[in-house]
């Protein structure tokens, strides 16, 4: 999963709904693995359901038993941070790239890509 953390000002007319390159709203959005570009329309959550999913895909495994904090899950959060100036064709891109090569060395955590 993609998940993306967008303040892009949402355009709207009456046949079509999409990011712009201006500031706006947090939008909160998930992805297929497969996805290209995000769509308003089926990618976006509530911030409620979006952190539920977050934590859920991010949670990987617990403190070891000696560790004060042994009773609690574990899971790492790699927010990349890019400009408005980015396609949100290239932050796909980019993110999916990144983690590529993080898994590569190892990183089991989750990326959220912001604008």
């Amino acid at each position: 999963m993609i998940f993306i953390l967008s303040t892009r000002h949402i355009e709207t007319t009456p046949s079509l709904k999409r990011h712009t390159n201006e500031p706006g709203d947090a939008h909160y959005l998930i992805l297929p693995d497969d996805a290209q570009t995000p769509d308003i329309n089926s990618h976006q959550y509530s911030q409620a359901e979006w952190i539920t999913k977050l934590t859920q895909n991010t949670t990987n495994g617990h403190h070891p038993s000696e560790h004060p904090l042994a009773d609690f899950k574990t899971g790492n959060i790699l927010f990349f941070a890019h400009g408005y100036n980015n396609s949100q064709e290239e932050v796909i891109q980019r993110h999916k790239l990144l983690d590529m090569h993080l898994k590569q060395h190892g990183f089991t955590g989750t990326i959220v890509s912001f604008d």
